[in-house]
This record gives structure tokens, sequence and C-alpha cells, in this order.
């Protein structure tokens, strides 16, 4: 149940539809989202989890999988060849690849890289340049 005071706090913003945001809160998420490290491709036909990928729009490397696989079981999630992080965090993708142009040389400071999702995103798309995280 959402705090009634939360919802008080919506209403009367433009769009907002207190009846689809109550429906879409309370309805369980069925998927889990990952983003692939293009430092480490692999077949993704032939993997268990990712099969029936859907992928996120405002991120190439990101899908959708549906449920949520035991993700510590595969060699490839140790190895880094995957990262599982909300969809909505590589929506930094959409924002940098409006910002920065890949062929130039950046050095990139992240200062609040726990646990390192976003790190990771930057290091993938800053290839040529340097990306340091704290």
């Amino acid at each position: 149940m959402l705090p009634e005071k939360f919802i008080a706090s919506l209403t009367g913003l433009p769009g907002f539809d207190e009846t689809a945001f109550v429906e879409t809160h309370q309805v369980p998420a069925d998927f889990t989202a990952v983003r692939m490290n293009l430092f480490k491709p692999f077949d993704h036909s032939a993997h268990p989890f990712m099969h029936a990928k859907t992928p996120v729009d405002w991120c190439a490397e990101g899908f959708y999988l549906t449920g949520r696989p035991s993700f510590v079981v595969d060699p490839l999630w140790h190895a880094g060849a995957y990262y599982v992080q909300e969809a909505s965090s590589m929506f930094l993708h959409t924002i940098i690849s409006q910002l920065a142009d890949t062929a130039k040389y950046y050095k990139v400071l992240d200062l609040c890289a726990a646990p390192g999702g976003k790190t990771t995103l930057l290091a993938n798309y800053f290839k040529n340049g340097l990306v340091v995280d704290n």
C-alpha cells in the first residue's frame, strides 16, 4: 500500500493518473534487467538466461529477462560478462550519448561508485578514455 501523503503530494501534477500509478506499483515485477559488458562478448543464444530477452529501449546493451534467474550459478556473471542492473540506471547511457562523443578521449571520475554498475556502463561507453571510480 502506498502512503496516502505521498499520493496526495502527486495529485494535481500534469499527467498524473492516480489509478494507473497505484495499479502499477501494486503489481510485483516479474522481470530482471541486465546490461552486457562490451569488453566480454559471448553467444547469447546458447546462454540459458539470455535466450528470451527483451531490449531496454534506452540502452543498446541492456535487456530484460523474464523472472530473476539464479545468477550466482553462472560463470559468465562471475566473469563480468554482464551486470544485473535496474533499467532506470541504464538511462545514463542515453544522457551520455547526447553529451559526449565516443571518438574523443575523456577522463571520467565516478565519485559514488558502489557497487559499480554505472561505472561499468561508463567504462563501456568511454572505451577510448579513462574512467576512475571511488
